[in-house]
């Protein structure tokens, strides 16, 4: 068996293993989003392999240097921008020019044309950490747990890609933004979903009733604790931490997951943000909505160059997407002409996000596929 089938045969036999393991024990029934939520019945038949881990097969697969491919299974690091369409990302089709990182990777990797999520953030992360239909998992209407309490994200009824992986031998981590659980209330809440290390915004609101900020002097939780960040810019603090901890698990494989705070810009009362590229906080939305999304990227850069640092580069899969579309007051110019945010619209600027993949010893550049969801 050559070596790119004998990789996706373990990641097959593991995963699918765990998978079924799992969902024997899943109880049935009523959704826990909230606590009228309609009852969702779990097919016995019903395939658990998490998407992330389809893509994983997918890239060793496509590879063309499996005869050289790492004896070790490759690193995973994945990325999610918050609120931005494929508008304003060139390898799209956009003029804004905001993007020359993750552009890269599209030309060095892998791209599809058409990746479909929901409108709304909270129902893609669910979707996209369970690789479950929200009419599967009964989380069909978007909800932030910090700030609304009741229903959360059950380890009890789920299972997390982030799991598998760790039982796979996996170091994991998450940095950024998790949104689906109170992090005050169910502190064990990210370990028990299974990521060994946490660096997040709990995304709740503070004692005055406003949402706590994830941009500058941003409340932070280091593993349950929260860190002192007077001064500094949050998506910084997720990127050093994201940095630091691929170079402390440099000796064993591991899984980074950066849903990332930017490019949000509005939600409870919390003003735009501006970035230390681009301080100006008179200028114009759309000025300030493009700072935001090139500082998004020069972070994926950063990455992508600590990853070459470490020698760890070849070995990494790297994935870029986002959880769903841009504001809807906010429009970028592509080849085709102006295109509006879609943000919890059921339309095409709404729903159909980029999604990259690289990694450049198991995947050949410059390819790109039509359709993944």
């Amino acid at each position: 068996m050559c070596g790119k089938h004998a990789l996706a045969s373990r990641i097959v036999g593991l995963l699918h293993g765990e998978a079924t393991a799992f969902s024997s024990r899943r109880p049935r029934g009523r959704a826990i989003m909230r606590q009228n939520a309609a009852p969702v019945e779990n097919s016995p038949g019903e395939n658990r392999l998490m998407r992330i881990a389809v893509c994983c097969l997918l890239v060793c697969l496509f590879s063309t240097a499996s005869a050289r491919a790492a004896q070790r299974p490759p690193n995973v690091l994945f990325v999610m921008m918050d609120n931005l369409g494929k508008e304003w990302f060139d390898c799209y089709g956009s003029r804004e020019h905001c993007t020359p990182n993750t552009d890269r990777l599209a030309a060095g990797g892998l791209r599809f044309e058409n990746c479909y999520v929901t409108p709304v953030c909270s129902t893609t992360r669910h979707l996209l950490l369970t690789g479950r239909y929200p009419f599967r998992t009964g989380w069909r209407i978007h909800h932030d747990a910090g700030i609304y309490g009741g229903g959360y994200f059950d380890w009890n009824r789920e299972v997390t890609f982030a799991r598998l992986l760790q039982s796979a031998g996996y170091a994991t981590a998450i940095a950024g933004k998790w949104q689906i659980n109170d992090l005050y209330k169910q502190q064990d809440a990210l370990s028990r979903h299974g990521f060994d290390e946490h660096f997040v915004w709990p995304g709740a609101k503070g004692a005055d009733g406003v949402v706590q900020s994830r941009y500058w002097d941003p409340v932070i939780l280091h593993n349950g604790r929260p860190v002192e960040t007077a001064g500094k810019f949050g998506p910084d603090l997720f990127t050093d931490f994201a940095i630091d901890f691929m170079k402390r698990r440099r000796e064993q494989p591991f899984l980074m997951y950066y849903p990332m705070a930017l490019t949000h810009g509005f939600a409870y009362k919390q003003p735009v943000t501006t970035t230390p590229h681009s301080r100006n906080a008179d200028a114009p939305e759309h000025e300030q909505f493009a700072g935001r999304v090139k500082y998004a990227d020069y972070l994926v850069g950063r990455l992508i160059a600590a990853l070459d640092e470490l020698g760890l580069r070849d070995n990494t899969i790297v994935f870029v997407t986002t959880d769903n579309g841009t504001e809807s007051s906010i429009a970028a110019v592509t080849k085709t002409g102006e295109v509006p945010g879609g943000l919890y619209q059921m339309s095409e600027p709404g729903i159909n996000v980029p999604f990259v993949v690289n990694c450049p010893r198991l995947i050949p550049g410059g390819r790109v596929v039509a359709l993944t969801d």
